[in-house]
């Protein structure tokens, strides 16, 4: 069996207001930005917002497994950001997401993480 990280999810609607009003807000592509902010925990946490526009619930849950895999992937290196960040799926034409390949998203992503490692 595969040896997965754990990642820190943020989950309260409180966390997701503040990194909103205290966050720096980046826009990595016309159809995703983020949300990110250093935390008092020392280790990195992250959430998802995903609208009912972006797609039907498979696509929407299809979406956050490549964000945690991604991120997985990404914490068995050394340097790992001590920052909260919030992926912002932004509404698009109806076939966009579906039709989005995962290395269209990992050249995102690799954005974002750029972004986290350089704040923390």
């Amino acid at each position: 069996m595969e040896n997965r990280q754990k990642l820190d999810v943020l989950r309260r609607r409180c966390d997701f207001l503040k990194l909103r009003e205290e966050g720096h807000k980046s826009f990595l592509s016309s159809w995703m930005f983020i949300n990110i902010k250093e935390n008092e925990i020392g280790k990195l946490r992250c959430g998802w917002t995903i609208p009912k526009k972006v797609g039907n619930a498979v696509l929407r849950n299809k979406m956050k497994r490549w964000c945690r895999a991604y991120l997985r992937q990404r914490l068995t290196e050394e340097k790992t950001p001590r920052v909260d960040i919030n992926f912002v799926m932004r509404a698009r034409d109806k076939e966009f997401y579906r039709n989005l390949n995962y290395n269209e998203f990992a050249i995102c992503m690799d954005k974002a993480w750029r972004l986290a490692t350089k704040s923390s």
